[in-house]
């Protein structure tokens, strides 16, 4: 029974060494094919990120000063704290720049004290912005003693 077995290695062991050079071959070609992709995916990913650093200067910048501004500051106002620009530009993500023109807008409807006082926030003694109570509102300039009547007629004749 052995010499059968022997016989039938001898006769499969030229298949299996053909065998096994074709798959040597094929895993050289593989081998290649993959340091080739490799390459590829590199320059790809290259590219990639070029293209994403053109295209934020391509981009629309993004909009400050919308109507949204007056309202973040409100939002930080109405805690009752008195706080600096620097420190209400912070919280609110609005530029420092833009927060005297929300603040601006905020007084035609609401009273808004700016005393030089510690902000709550930085502790730092400065012009701050807190909201106030609408008789702390100061009080308009008394009427002229003539009419608006009049001043028509003076302009118009």
């Amino acid at each position: 029974m052995e010499a059968v077995v022997e016989e039938a290695e001898k006769r499969d062991l030229p298949a299996r060494i053909k065998r096994s050079h074709q798959l040597r071959r094929d895993f050289q070609l593989l081998g290649a094919r993959s340091a080739t992709l490799c390459a590829d995916i590199r320059a790809l990913i290259g590219q990639s990120s070029s293209l994403i650093r053109h295209s934020r200067y391509l981009a629309p910048r993004p909009i400050h000063g919308g109507t949204d501004d007056t309202g973040l500051v409100t939002a930080v106002l109405a805690s009752g704290i008195a706080i600096c620009a620097e420190c209400l530009a912070g919280k609110t993500g609005i530029p420092m720049i833009e927060i005297p023109s929300a603040i601006a807008i905020l007084g035609k409807t609401v009273y808004v004290h700016t005393p030089d006082a510690p902000c709550h926030v930085c502790l730092t003694t400065r012009e701050v912005y807190q909201l106030g109570t609408p008789t702390e509102r100061p009080q308009p300039l008394p009427p002229s003693p003539e009419g608006a009547s009049a001043k028509r007629r003076r302009h118009t004749g």
